[in-house]
């Protein structure tokens, strides 16, 4: 009989061989390979036109000596690219040596999605559903599973019998997405049951949480009556309730949802407390509850206790481990308390800084010293309180890092807490800072630009020599270069994080550049299924052409522009082989139609214009022309309007915008005139801010009732006008109805009669100023205006409308509407010159309500003559502004400074919507 032993030995080496031979081979064969030479290097397959994009260490492989890690190695710089899905490496024997070739394949990158049937969500809600967005990776899993997202998102909201279809369209490497969405109607809750309750009936519970049987269904509106039942218990101290989600049952015949929620209930818990004396045990009921029955709980109450004295002031308070009494049916929970004194923050100190001065780092903390006026009933909200809060220190010591790291203290760290001095018995709060070295940059480059000049790029940065190092800067730096290259028709720049060394200071910028892309293809594709706007009213709208180079900055300009043609709801730009890093990118435009026409009715009230209501009529996309066409009238207590308007927003295949206006007004009733007229209008926007006119109009005047003092007899037919005007204006503010900052500017001129015809002859020119800046949240407005009229030696009368006015809600509130000058011959205060300044704080105080305090100054003189015999008149006053929906409504309070002739002076107050300027 043979042994065991041996045979046990013979297994053992035999396994030994089998986990070894692996390791034999692989030496072996690198042994082989290490005598080999990389004769070349090949790439087949998807293969970018740029080279550079494959990753160095691939491409700088032939030559060296084969080895299967080098080439793994390889494999990995390629998929680090982020370009491509799979990448195989094959080695084949060659003449002299191995022969490496990669197989690449391309990822797919979604180049544009479009939902369609959708009204319940908007496009937004259900992008942000679906992780498959433009520029990503397409897969025809993700889609499946975007498919579930978006009809999960529907059965949250109560879409329990939404059908959702998907397509994806993949020409090259590029896919287009399509979502059709039927919703189908909404579901209704059903009834509720709710299964467990024992401390109280079901319909009192129904009744406590407003369950509405027959409202509409949403998983969240379910999870919400679980969330209220289960405060419902906790209010009657049942703390360790436990209440399931709730589950919606749906029958599809009725079109409802019914819901079914759990409940578990558990002992009922009683809260005491022993020793309080500044809260009652209501409110520290209120304010503290028991989250769980067991002594983590009891250890979270106890410090959201010990947290609560803290924040009141009650800077030394204990709270002691709670005191448990249990029976079969309830539980008594009782914390004793220890208040001690209340105490307030004697001193705010900072300890270890050298580089800001003590003051210059307290003003940046929200922890300060009791003030003086806090026992003011009014003045006291704006007095600190002076209470210790370790959570509001916390938050001033990061402030305080991220200002020391603004100013190139890098390393540096702060630590604080609060303590009672033995000596004084003063609570001090003590804020140490380790500042560490600052680093300053010495020196400012940028390497691997070629398209773009150093200078050039270097103007474009805010980290300048001398300035400490901050990381907000360089951020925003490498934004403004990729802007700028992006501009420059360099749309894959990239600029990593720069170099910079503490030492000598100097910052390094590294860019890379990419290639030249230009614009190729550009197609409109629509939404609607029967699109009316015609797709050259799209394209025109471009400020770049095929072959142009691309510029991103244009392409968003572009997308804005087509947006504020009025008469679509989306504009998506798709740049078609932008992912895929190609050297022509087509553009695709996506839009969806809306109504172009409108009838709009709105209301308001002006003293010069009075009461006032309006009735508009307006089609913005005529035959899908682009061109508007629209009638006005408007009515108001002290005069109407109406008027015809056609607008062609491209004169003669260029930007120029024509407007020609027909209109019947006697809003001038003040002046007792009627006008009848048109107007024709060319201008044009350059450079963005700037806008350019040219006009022409005609208008023919009419008296219906001379004033008194008027010279003018009768009632009849006035000078007719036949002028020729021109004007320039640049706006910079960022808003045209409440501006906060920004400039305007307006320069105009005209003249009538003469070689145009026209009775009425006559130069005007008026120029306008306004500035508008933020004064931390006050904002200072500011405007003046000039005005200069000539009769070009005529002695004939112009009609009133046609010379400056000036005083009421808009220019010197101090006086009466049009009140400042002198009569002219039809009985109204006019002048041929004007100057008029104002000023003014509008200073916010809660929410939507502001005050105002406001400064004006102005006359007009019917000559440069009459002007030192006529002084400024000057007024000032204060004001109350509230925020609406449709602008800011004012009231305004003014005081004149200086008598108007025999006209007492007395306050005046006006009430208008918007601001005087």
């Amino acid at each position: 009989m043979s042994s065991g032993k041996p045979r046990s030995m013979a297994r053992r080496w035999r396994l030994a061989v089998f986990w070894a031979l692996p390791a034999l081979v692989a030496v072996a064969l690198h042994a082989q390979g290490s005598d080999r030479v990389i004769t070349s290097v090949d790439f087949f397959g998807d293969v970018p036109s740029d080279r550079r994009q494959l990753g160095s260490r691939a491409s700088e492989l032939s030559g060296t000596i084969y080895s299967p890690y080098a080439t793994r190695k390889a494999v990995e710089d390629l998929y680090a690219t982020g370009l491509f899905s799979q990448v195989e490496a094959f080695a084949t024997e060659d003449v002299g040596g191995v022969r490496l070739r990669f197989h690449l394949t391309a990822k797919t990158f979604v180049s544009s999605l479009s939902i369609i049937g959708n009204s319940a969500l908007t496009t937004a809600v259900l992008l942000s559903e679906v992780t498959l967005k433009q520029g990503t990776e397409y897969a025809p899993n993700l889609l499946l599973r975007d498919v579930e997202a978006l009809r999960a998102a529907y059965l949250r909201r109560g879409y329990f019998q939404t059908r959702i279809e998907s397509g994806a369209r993949v020409p090259g490497k590029t896919a287009e997405i399509l979502y059709r969405i039927n919703e189908g109607p909404l579901a209704v809750f059903g009834p509720l049951s709710i299964d467990g309750a024992r401390a109280y009936r079901e319909k009192d519970l129904i009744d406590a949480i407003g369950y509405r049987e027959g409202a509409p269904y949403s998983a969240v509106d379910a999870e919400g009556y679980a969330t209220r039942l289960r405060a419902y218990y906790r209010r009657g101290n049942y703390l360790a309730v436990d209440v399931d989600p709730p589950i919606a049952t749906y029958d599809a015949t009725s079109n409802r949802a019914s819901v079914r929620i759990t409940v578990r209930e558990s002992r009922k818990v009683e809260l005491q407390f022993d020793g309080n004396l500044a809260f009652s045990d209501d409110e520290l009921r209120r304010r503290v509850q028991l989250e769980s029955v067991n002594a983590f709980g009891f250890r979270k109450a106890a410090a959201d206790l010990r947290t609560l004295y803290l924040r009141e002031g009650y800077f030394q308070a204990q709270i002691d481990t709670p005191t448990v009494y249990e029976t079969e049916s309830t539980m008594t929970v009782t914390f004793p308390i220890q208040e001690s004194e209340r105490r307030y923050i004697d001193e705010v100190r900072i300890e270890g800084n050298g580089a800001f001065s003590s003051h210059a780092l307290t003003s940046r903390m929200r922890t300060r010293s009791r003030g003086r006026w806090t026992w003011v009933p009014l003045l006291g909200r704006w007095s600190s309180r002076g209470i210790f809060d370790p959570l509001v220190l916390d938050a001033d010591r990061n402030v305080l890092e991220v200002f020391y790291r603004s100013q190139g203290y890098r390393a540096v760290r702060t630590f604080g807490d609060a303590r009672l001095e033995d000596s004084s018995r003063k609570l001090v709060v003590v804020v140490r800072v380790q500042e560490g070295p600052q680093w300053v940059v010495r020196a400012v480059g940028v390497q691997g630009n070629t398209a773009v000049r150093t200078s050039e790029l270097l103007g474009r940065l805010t980290s300048r020599v001398g300035d400490p190092y901050d990381d907000e800067k360089v951020v925003a730096d490498r934004v403004r270069i990729r802007e700028h290259y992006s501009a420059r028709g360099y749309p894959y720049a990239d600029v990593p994080s720069p170099e910079f060394d503490p030492a000598s200071g100097r910052l390094v910028y590294h860019v890379t550049e990419g290639r030249l892309v230009r614009i190729g293809a550009v197609s409109v594709r629509f939404l609607n299924e029967n699109p009316k706007t015609r797709p050259y009213v799209i394209l025109r709208e471009l400020l770049v052409r095929e072959g142009a180079l691309y510029s991103a900055p244009k392409l968003a300009e572009s997308r804005q522009r087509i947006l504020r043609l009025g008469f679509f709801s989306t504009v998506q730009m798709t740049p078609s082989g932008f992912y895929e890093a190609r050297e022509v990118v087509d553009i695709r435009i996506v839009v969806r139609e809306r109504g172009a026409g409108s009838v709009n009715v709105s209301g308001g009230y002006s003293p010069s214009e009075g009461v006032r209501g309006t009735l508009e009529v307006v089609q913005r996309n005529l035959l899908g022309s682009g061109r508007r066409i629209g009638g006005k009238v408007r009515l108001g207590t002290l005069g109407s309007r109406y008027e015809a308007t056609f607008v062609e927003p491209w004169t003669v295949w260029t930007r120029t915008r024509t407007t020609v206006r027909a209109f019947r007004d006697d809003l001038e009733e003040q002046d007792n005139t009627l006008t009848t007229g048109g107007l024709a209008n060319l201008s044009r926007t350059v450079y963005r801010h700037n806008l350019m006119s040219l006009n022409y109009r005609y208008q023919r005047f009419s008296l219906t009732d001379p004033k008194e003092g008027s010279t003018v007899e009768s009632v009849g037919v006035l000078p007719t006008l036949s002028g020729l005007g021109a004007s320039f204006q640049r706006d910079t503010r960022d808003s045209l109805f409440d501006a906060t900052r920004g400039w305007f500017h307006e320069a105009s001129v005209e003249v009538s009669g003469g070689p145009l015809g026209g009775e009425s002859q006559f130069l005007r020119a008026t120029a306008d100023m306004r500035y508008f800046a933020r004064l931390g949240r006050t904002v200072w407005a500011a405007q003046t205006r000039f005005g200069y009229g000539s009769r070009l030696g005529s002695d004939r009368e112009i009609s009133s409308t046609e010379r400056f006015r000036l005083g009421g809600s808009t220019s010197v509130r101090g006086y009466a509407e049009r009140s400042l000058g002198k009569r002219d011959a039809y009985g109204n205060y006019r002048g041929d010159v004007l100057a008029f300044a104002s000023t003014e704080l509008r200073i916010p105080v809660y929410r939507v309500v502001g005050t105002a305090l406001f400064a004006d100054a102005g006359n007009v003189w019917q000559s440069l003559d009459d002007v030192s015999g006529d002084p400024i008149k000057m007024s000032a006053g204060v004001g109350l502004r509230v925020q609406t929906p449709i602008g800011p409504a004012r009231v305004d309070v003014a005081f004149p400074f200086v008598q108007l002739r025999d006209d007492p002076k007395s306050t005046r107050v006006w009430v208008a919507l918007g601001n005087a300027f």
